[in-house]
Order: C-alpha cells, then sequence, then structure tokens
C-alpha cells in the first residue's frame, strides 16, 4: 500500500521536470524504484536541443533491436559495425516511450554516430555487382521501423526533409497502416511541402492537431490548402518561406477560421513570390497572437485589407527584423485596445521614416491596455514616447530599444532633460525597464528618475556609458526602496569594487563587457 501511495505522488513530480533533463538525471540514481518512473520522462523526447550528445541516443537505440536486426547489420556492415554496441542488452525499451520523432535530428544523430564510430564510408556489398550505399541511410531506414512498431505514445511529429536522395526524406505512404493508427492522435506537426504525398495522407488523417509548423518552399499550395482545411482542432500556425495561396471563401466556413488563436511568419526573403494574400486572415476573428519575423516583403494594398480588420481578442502583436508595412499604423488604431503586448525592431537597413513615429503615435493613443511594449525609440520620438507613457497607464514591462538609424558604433543622443520628466509619468505598474538606446545620461538625472519614479521596479537592464557613479545611485535606489532585484549592466564601464558593494543590496547583478562577455 505504501508502495502504490509513493508511486501515486512520485510520478506527478517527476512530471513536472519534464524539461529539467539534469533533474531527471539524478532521479534515476536515487533507487531502482525512481529510476523506474524517471526513465519513461526522459526518454519522451530525446533529440531536444536540451540533450547533448546525441549520437549516444543512438547507442540505446540500436541496443533495442530484436536479434535478428543486430545479426543481419552485422552481416551487411562486413565485420566493420561494432559489435560491442549490439552484445548489450538494454534495461529499458526506450523507443516505447517516444512522444515526438524528430526525422532530421535523428539522421543528424545517426550521421555523426557514423562517423564516430568509423563507419562514415560508403560500405560495398557482397553482390555480383558491387553497391555503394550510405550507412546512415541503412540505421535510419531501420531504427524508424522500429520505431513504427514500438512507439505507440507518438503525439508530435517532425519530418522535414533532409534530401531529395532516397532514404533521406519520410515517406508516410510506406508506412501507412501505422499513419493511421498515431496520425489521429498527433497533436503537433512540423513539416514542409516538399512530398505533396504526405500532405495529402496528413489531410485524410491527422485532423486534431493543435500546432503546425509548415515550412512552405515548393509551391504545393493545394495540398497545403488540403491540410489547413482538414483541421478541427488547430490553434497554432506557423509558416516559413512563404504564405500560401489559400481560397479565402472556402476558409471563412470552415472551423479553421474559429479555432485559429496563433499565427506566426517567419524567414520569407522571397522579394519575387510572396505568395497569396494576408488577407484572408480577416475571417480568424478569434486570433489572438499575430507574429512576423525576417518577413521582408509587404503587398501595402493586401496588407491595408489587413490592417483595417477588427480581430475583437488579439491581445499580442511582434514585428521583428522587419520592414514595417505603411499600415502598420492602421492597424494599431483598429486592434489597439484589446493589445496587451507590442514588440518592434525595424529592418537593419531601415532608415529613419515618418512611419516609425507615425507607429508610436498610435501606440500612445490607442493602446491603454498594453503590459508589455518593446519598441525602438529615436531621438525625435522622445516626445511620443511621453504621451505613450501617460496614456499606457498599465504597462509592466517596458524596453525602449535602439533603431536601425541609432545603432551606429560611437552614437549617442542626451536625455538628460527627458530622464527625470520620465521619472515623474512611469506608470506605477511597470516592474521591468530596459533601455538600449543610446541614451547618455548623468548620475544626477538618473538619481532624480529614480527618485520621483513611483514604479516598484524589480529588474532594470541598462547598456552603455554606465560607469561607477551611474551603479551608486542604482545602489543607493536598491538600499531604500528594497524592490530591485536584478541589474544587468551591457558595455558598462563600471569597477569590480563598486560592484560587489552593488551586490550587498542587488541579489543579481549581471555585468558585461563591450564584447557580450560577463564580467565580475
Amino acid at each position: 500500500m505504501s508502495i502504490f501511495l509513493l508511486e501515486e505522488i512520485l510520478v506527478p513530480i517527476l512530471e513536472l521536470f519534464e524539461d529539467d533533463t539534469q533533474s531527471l538525471h539524478s532521479c534515476l540514481l536515487v533507487n531502482r524504484f525512481w529510476c523506474h518512473y524517471a526513465v519513461p520522462i526522459l526518454w519522451r523526447y530525446p533529440f531536444e536541443d536540451r540533450w547533448s550528445g546525441r549520437h549516444f541516443i543512438v547507442n540505446s537505440y540500436l541496443e533495442c533491436l530484436d536479434e535478428c536486426s543486430k545479426e543481419w547489420l552485422l552481416k551487411f556492415f562486413c565485420g566493420i559495425f561494432p559489435t560491442s554496441v549490439l552484445d548489450i542488452q538494454p534495461a529499458f525499451d526506450y523507443i516505447k516511450f517516444l512522444r515526438k520523432l524528430d526525422y532530421q535530428a535523428l539522421h543528424q544523430a545517426i550521421e555523426f554516430w557514423c562517423k564516430y564510430k568509423g563507419i562514415d564510408t560508403h560500405v560495398i556489398t557482397q553482390d555480383l555487382e558491387p553497391d555503394y550505399v550510405h550507412p546512415t541511410s541503412v540505421i535510419l531506414d531501420i531504427l524508424i521501423d522500429l520505431i513504427v512498431e514500438r512507439s505507440t505514445n507518438l503525439s508530435k511529429l517532425s519530418m522535414s526533409v533532409v534530401s531529395h536522395r532516397e532514404g533521406e526524406f519520410l515517406d508516410l505512404s510506406q508506412y501507412e497502416e501505422f499513419a493511421c493508427t498515431f496520425l489521429p492522435k498527433l497533436q503537433f506537426l512540423d513539416c514542409d511541402d516538399c512530398i505533396p504525398g504526405n500532405l495529402l495522407l496528413a489531410s485524410r488523417i491527422a485532423t486534431n492537431l493543435s500546432k503546425l509548423n509548415i515550412e512552405c518552399s515548393w509551391g504545393n499550395d493545394v495540398e497545403i490548402f488540403s491540410l489547413l482545411k482538414s483541421q478541427k482542432k488547430l490553434q497554432h500556425l506557423t509558416v516559413t518561406k512563404r504564405w500560401p495561396h489559400l481560397d479565402k471563401d472556402a476558409l471563412e466556413n470552415e472551423i479553421l477560421s474559429n479555432s485559429l488563436t496563433r499565427i506566426d511568419f517567419k524567414n520569407n526573403r522571397n522579394l519575387i513570390d510572396n505568395g497569396g494574400p494576408l488577407c484572408v486572415l480577416s475571417v480568424c476573428k478569434n486570433l489572438e497572437i499575430l507574429c512576423f519575423d525576417d518577413w521582408k516583403p509587404f503587398c501595402e494594398d493586401d496588407f491595408l485589407t489587413l490592417a483595417t480588420t477588427s480581430f475583437p481578442r488579439l491581445r499580442k502583436l511582434v514585428f521583428t527584423r522587419c520592414k514595417p508595412p505603411i499600415a502598420l499604423a492602421t492597424m494599431i488604431k483598429t486592434n489597439g485596445l484589446n493589445l496587451q503586448e507590442f514588440i518592434l525592431t525595424w529592418q537593419n537597413n531601415e532608415r529613419s521614416n515618418p512611419r516609425h513615429t507615425q507607429v508610436i503615435q498610435a501606440i500612445a493613443y490607442n493602446c491603454p491596455n498594453l503590459t508589455y511594449l518593446d519598441v525602438p525609440i529615436e531621438s525625435k520620438d522622445l516626445q511620443e514616447l511621453y504621451h505613450l507613457l501617460c496614456n499606457c497607464r498599465k504597462l509592466e514591462s517596458l524596453t525602449v530599444n535602439t533603431s536601425a538609424n541609432d545603432n551606429k558604433e560611437g552614437f549617442y543622443y542626451s536625455v538628460d532633460h527627458f530622464l527625470p520628466k520620465m521619472g515623474l509619468i512611469i506608470p506605477k505598474t511597470l516592474n521591468q525597464l530596459k533601455i538600449f538606446a543610446p541614451w547618455k545620461f548623468s548620475a544626477e538625472s538618473l538619481q532624480e528618475f529614480l527618485e520621483t519614479c513611483q514604479a516598484q521596479i524589480k529588474c532594470m537592464e541598462l547598456y552603455r556609458w554606465i560607469n561607477d557613479e551611474h551603479l551608486a545611485v542604482v545602489t543607493r535606489y536598491a538600499k531604500e526602496k528594497k524592490n530591485l532585484r536584478v541589474l544587468i549592466l551591457r558595455w558598462t564601464e563600471t569597477t569590480y569594487p563598486v560592484r560587489q558593494k552593488a551586490r550587498e543590496a542587488i541579489s543579481d547583478l549581471q555585468a558585461f563587457n563591450s564584447i557580450g562577455r560577463r564580467i565580475k
């Protein structure tokens, strides 16, 4: 009875450490009972980036092969295959714990493992006609067959194509029986449109996705649309390289338009073919988060239609590494009342433009419910920043970022006239302040800002031109207010003794030199 009770308590606790590999490894060493319940959690996502030495996982998977497969490998590789790997009997059947199959990561791990074991050269089979094969592809096929047979709990699949060479892409039609078993349970799919058959098969069977990441590089828009419109529960869609041509009329009455709450656009540098119009998204009335990252071309007329659409639940809007569309200010005016988070960085080669000021103005007068704001502020925008702080009284986090126009070595502008006034109007709700813009101010201005600031700032990050006098001012503030817990100084000119004294009042003080290295 006590063992059952311990299991009932232990397993939910271990589940909390699903993303903490180091802690789970420690749990393995407690005793056999703990090990028995920690191993299945540890081996759910073995190819995530948080794992180190992925190729060692291949060892454990090969150990799980049956004797017949092991003998075939030894015979096929004609004595160059390491027999020590196949002689070991695994303590667990690690394959059956797998929750996410990442085809590309598995391929890379096997490729590295082959080089590590010295079998990275082509193998000549013992037929009448010599045949050159790739060891990586052979082992990959065997492990995929093993996963198909034993991994009954798969809920996530990443099957991006490695290359067009046979054996380096996953063809679901070869495992249709297996696909019909696990695809209906699939919640996350990461793929590209290189193999149209995979998309068509998924559109028939994998209809319960909650998250879909798809790279649209090959123009198979019909198959992409078929996959999208088949979804019943899709909430998060990420599209890279290109937005496909979608039928707005067909999409309008689909369940998809009601279920989608987040759309991410990433890494589109195709200046010739930008794909289909974005205005089809206007039917997604439950959209909460819309993000564009490194999305170069915007068709202004198309974006204007999107910008004038009201999304009643839109709470987060992100434009990073983009050339902002002209209608961005219009979009903020249309949906600003609901916005809680707004992040914006200009494209690196984007010069100073009046639309930047228009965007800051639109935020200042139309987004009263913002809690998180990260925007570039140029010297000409200080007055608009003042109005923004006066009107956005619910701000909890503010990042004053640098713009491409100001991001030049040695460039700065003085804010001694502005910083004290900023302290008077900072919202009381603010607890995090980051200043990356090239602001230069005296220790006296900083002191006046902190004295007049009514917010309980818990985290502060300052960039450049911060010397010992500035740090002494912040230290006094931390001792008096007792609320500042984190202070990060980048490109700092402070000295070690002053930083040590500051650490007596600030529990987490981090300092970095001009090349980004952390200093004591």
